[in-house]
C-alpha cells in the first residue's frame, strides 16, 4: 500500500513540475521564427562604426643654418621631442609605479636613475640633478593616507 501511495504522490509531483515549465516552452517557440535583418544594400551605405587610430609620426623640423665642412651637402635636422611628465602613482617595497609603469630601485626611468624608494616618495637622479616624486597631494580636494 505504501508503494502505491508513494508512486501516486511522485506522479502528481511530476505533473505539477511539468506545468511550471510550460512558460519556457512558450519562450522558445517565440524565438524560433527566423528574424529579418538589414538588407545588404542598407548595410553597404552605413559608415564604419570603428575608429581607426593613425600612428603618430615624429616631427622633423629643418634648421636653416651654415653648413660646416664635415656636413657639406647635408641639412641639419632637429627632432622635436615630447616632454615626459613624471607622476608617482604607487610605491610597494622597493618598486615604484611611475606614470603607469613599474620600476625597481636602480632602474632607469626616461634617462633618470631610480636611486631612492621611500614609502611615500622616490628620488630620481641624473648627474647632479635630482627629482623628488611623492604620493602626497598638494590639492586640498584629494586625500591620501600615507602610513609610515
Amino acid at each position: 500500500m505504501k508503494k502505491i501511495i508513494l508512486l501516486a504522490v511522485s506522479l502528481s509531483f511530476l505533473s505539477l513540475n511539468a506545468n511550471e515549465l510550460a512558460w519556457v516552452d512558450k519562450q522558445i517557440e517565440a524565438i524560433k521564427p527566423p528574424r529579418d535583418g538589414l538588407k545588404s544594400s542598407v548595410l553597404s551605405s552605413v559608415d564604419d562604426p570603428f575608429i581607426k587610430l593613425k600612428k603618430k609620426q615624429k616631427k622633423n623640423t629643418k634648421v636653416a643654418g651654415k653648413t660646416s665642412p664635415s656636413t657639406k651637402g647635408k641639412t641639419n635636422t632637429l627632432v622635436a621631442k615630447k616632454k615626459f611628465v613624471f607622476s608617482l602613482n604607487a610605491v610597494i617595497n622597493k618598486s615604484a609605479l611611475i606614470s603607469g609603469k613599474w620600476y625597481k630601485k636602480g632602474e632607469m626611468v626616461h634617462g633618470y636613475k631610480l636611486s631612492t624608494v621611500k614609502p611615500t616618495s622616490v628620488i630620481l637622479t641624473k648627474n647632479t640633478k635630482k627629482l623628488i616624486l611623492s604620493t602626497r597631494s598638494v590639492s586640498n580636494k584629494l586625500n591620501f593616507k600615507n602610513n609610515k
